[in-house]
């Protein structure tokens, strides 16, 4: 069975590609400043734990929405 599409996980798939944008930007940068691909990755973690947090809390306003608390 499958779930119907949110504008909330329509928000979240955004933001998760606004974010990952981002984070190739600043991976090019980094890689372009000689720091290396440890440091690419340490931004693209960064970025999926903002992303995973941003998701999580959407999540929750949903969850409580459908049970009559927002």
């Amino acid at each position: 069975m499958e779930k119907p599409v949110t504008e909330a996980s329509q928000d979240t798939k955004a933001a998760v590609r606004q974010a990952s944008a981002i984070a190739a930007g600043e991976a090019g940068k980094s890689a372009g400043a000689s720091l290396g691909s440890s440091a690419a990755q340490d931004t693209r973690s960064s970025v999926e734990k903002a992303a995973d947090k941003l998701y999580e809390e959407r999540i929750e306003d949903e969850y409580a929405k459908r049970e009559g608390g927002a």
